[in-house]
């Protein structure tokens, strides 16, 4: 999920909070081989232990059903989809939320991309309870499907306006980074409507037939990239005291969704990442570490293969990464997307050379790399070779 203090024209870096490789082997299993069959529940705040995925539960009465959308058979490939090979980098341009038609199929068009990455936020697909607009995930599905490449989707999930409305606990901020109004990270009406939204997604996206074109999906709930930017000395904003358990049950919550709405075989290629924090959790704790190591190993059992996912990617390599412990390293596989474009970098957050990063991501063992529409567009040979080095490793 791209990092959500980007510009405009970077977009929603989170999508962080924010952060995916298409590798079969790596994927998500569905079908018959999912043993989480049922949609989980929102965790018991009172409960610390590893939730487990509940029997078949009773429908949230807010939303409208969702109306029976006409199936339509999958759009005919111009060339076959490419085989997710796991030694072998794939370049993902990363496109803005709102990305017009013709600037999607532009990038789906260049040979040094293997795929796009949608991102959008849950306002604006579920604008009302129960009702959505998917059209923009479409139009990017039919372009991608049509190029032979794949697709990645980030959903920010921010605070519906309809959602206060539904009984969601809300909490108002200011930080060094912006001031907002979020949801109690781990209220049980957002966990569920959240939930709601992603099997709604999953459901259309089989419909249409598109579930072979999907490559990753982040985990965008509670908040997309971990670290929660409105807590500080142990308090949401000045009037909700962190609960570190709590937190954590709201990630697990969140992650078995995510599961359950793509356990069908279809999406067997499929992975799940989930965005490392920053070193801190709520600042000051230096909570990062231990929090995310504890949360992976949670939720190997619940969601097999869940991947990593970093959005600081620059040229001294990821901060995020570096502070996860070797241990849960270990665990996942990686997937990079860089901090900003090397190209259009006024404040110099990228701090260096673009191969730099790439092959700091090389050496660490990601094979996947989320690229700003700047850098992809660059000329200049040292970009260009910076990127075809994300695919092969050439000189890192």
């Amino acid at each position: 999920m791209p990092s959500e203090s980007h510009s405009e024209s970077h977009s929603l870096v989170g999508i962080c909070l924010l952060a995916t490789l298409c590798i079969a082997a790596n994927a998500c299993t569905g079908g018959d081989g999912n043993t989480a069959a049922s949609r989980p529940q929102a965790k018991d705040p009172a409960t610390t232990a590893p939730r487990t995925a509940t029997p078949q539960r009773t429908p949230f009465p807010g939303p409208k059903p969702l109306a029976p959308a006409a199936a339509k058979p999958p759009p005919i490939l111009s060339k076959p989809l490419p085989p997710m090979l796991v030694d072998s980098g794939k370049v993902y341009a990363l496109l803005d939320p709102g990305e017009p038609t013709a600037s999607i199929s532009q990038f789906a068009s260049m040979a040094s991309v293997d795929g796009l990455v949608y991102r959008a936020v849950w306002s604006k697909l579920e604008s009302t309870p129960g009702s959505f607009d998917w059209s923009t995930l479409d139009t990017a599905a039919d372009i991608t499907r049509a190029a032979g490449k794949r697709l990645t989707v980030h959903i920010f999930a921010d605070l519906p306006g309809w959602l206060p409305g539904l009984g969601a606990q809300t909490y108002s901020y200011t930080s060094p980074i912006r001031s907002g109004t979020a949801a109690v990270p781990w209220d049980s009406t957002y966990l569920r409507r959240h939930g709601d939204f992603m099997t709604a997604l999953a459901a259309h996206v089989l419909l249409r037939g598109d579930a072979d074109v999907l490559s990753v999906v982040s985990v965008g709930a509670p908040v997309s990239e971990m670290t929660l930017v409105g807590c500080q000395n142990g308090m949401l904003g000045n009037t909700i005291a962190y609960d570190r358990s709590k937190y954590l049950g709201a990630w697990e919550t969140s992650v078995a969704s995510h599961r359950y709405a793509f356990s069908n075989g279809a999406f067997s290629l499929v992975t799940l990442v989930v965005s490392a924090p920053v070193s801190e959790i709520c600042r000051p704790d230096g909570d990062g570490t231990a929090f995310y190591a504890e949360l992976m190993n949670r939720i190997q059992p619940i969601a097999p293969g869940t991947g990593m996912f970093f959005a600081d990617l620059n040229a001294l390599g990821s901060a995020r990464l570096a502070q996860v412990s070797a241990g849960t390293l270990s665990q996942s596989k990686l997937y990079f997307q860089t901090i900003w474009s090397y190209t259009d970098d006024p404040t110099n957050r990228f701090k260096g050379p673009l191969r730099d990063g790439i092959c700091h991501g090389w050496r660490a063992g990601s094979r996947y790399f989320e690229i700003y529409k700047p850098d992809l567009l660059n000329t200049d040979p040292a970009v260009v070779s910076a990127i075809a080095a994300a695919r092969t490793g050439a000189g890192c």
